[in-house]
């Protein structure tokens, strides 16, 4: 974390680093969480106040995707998961293409057509045994 703000440093700037970020958090919970200035909210900075929101009032259950505990929340997520992974994958092996990586040539296992969340897992332990 502290390489994001400055490269390379000593110990003198270390601390100065330590003391900002110490500054920085204390403000934030004096402000009760309100991290932005401006009261104009959109994008992600519309859902950190709901979710501090809902965060305070000790739901754990309402946000940007609902939830119901009653099931298996991997069945409830997998229309949007599927969505982000099919369109990544989309993009994303197409461009490697261009660059020559082909299946078993640089080409990621998990550039494939996921269609379950079972063939997902499938694939995440088949890597987690080829590598033992």
């Amino acid at each position: 974390m502290w390489r994001m703000i400055l490269r390379e440093f000593n110990m003198e700037q270390l601390i100065r680093i330590v003391q900002k970020a110490i500054i920085k958090n204390n403000a934030l919970f004096e402000s009760g969480l309100e991290a932005f200035r401006s009261k104009s909210r959109k994008g992600y900075t519309a859902s950190m106040t709901s979710f501090v929101d809902n965060m305070k009032n000790e739901s754990t259950t309402r946000g940007p995707v609902h939830i119901d505990l009653n099931k298996p929340a991997v069945h409830q997520l997998w229309d949007t998961d599927y969505g982000i992974i099919s369109f990544g994958m989309k993009l994303m092996v197409p461009f490697l293409k261009v660059f020559g990586s082909d299946e078993g040539n640089g080409l990621s296992p998990f550039a494939v057509d996921i269609k379950t969340p079972r063939y997902a897992k499938n694939i995440t332990y088949g890597l987690i045994l080829e590598t033992l």
